[in-house]
Parts: C-alpha cells; structure tokens; sequence
C-alpha cells in the first residue's frame, strides 16, 4: 500500500497549476513538480494517474469555483434572463482561464475522448 503524506495532493495541486500557467502544458513536468512539492516523483502517481490527470484535477478545482459563482449569481438574479446571463459570464470567466493551455497543440493532441 502507497504511503500517503500529508497535504501532499494539495502541495502538487499548488505547484502543478503555478507551473502549468508558467511554462504550459507540454512543458509541465511531473519531475519539476515533484521537486517543488517535496516529495518523489513516483509519489505522484499515489494521488493522479498521470499528468493528464493531474491537470484535470485541477480544472476540476476551477471549474467548482465557477458552479459556485454561478450560483450566487442565479440567486441574486432578478429575472430568468439575468440568471442564465449570469451562468454565461461564470462560464466564460472559466473559459478565459484556460484559453492559453487549450489553445497550446499539445494538448489538442493528448485530447482523449475521455
């Protein structure tokens, strides 16, 4: 069984995302990220299965973020129209985040259908 350590995942969230946002995709290594984190690199693959993985996480962190705004926006809506404008806007804020990574073709490239 794994070793689990403490705040681990959390620590290679962090600098996974500073790093994917630094240097992009294709140049986000598992190794770098490790190292920043303090741990080994095969520790990783304790909490993600790869990089693709990894990243998903962390969009998955962002995109969280946005179905909250999302709902505060909804509630505070005055009418329907402003609600589902207010979805939008969430949507495209989470968009904009992501652009420079999606847009990068490495990534279209590892794109799975998964």
């Amino acid at each position: 069984m794994p070793k689990i350590i403490e705040g681990a995942r959390e620590k290679i969230l962090v600098n996974a995302r500073k790093r994917l946002f630094e240097k992009g995709y294709q140049h986000l290594s598992l190794r770098e990220v490790a190292k920043e984190s303090g741990i080994a690199t095969g520790t990783i693959y304790n909490y993600f299965a790869n990089k693709d993985y990894l990243i998903a996480n962390i969009m998955l962190e962002d995109w969280e973020k946005a179905v909250q705004k999302m709902d505060k926006r909804v509630a505070a809506a005055a009418s329907v129209k402003e609600g589902v404008l207010g979805i939008c806007k969430s949507i495209e804020e989470f968009s904009a985040i992501y652009a420079c990574i999606w847009n990068q073709p490495s990534v279209a490239a590892a794109a799975t259908p998964d």
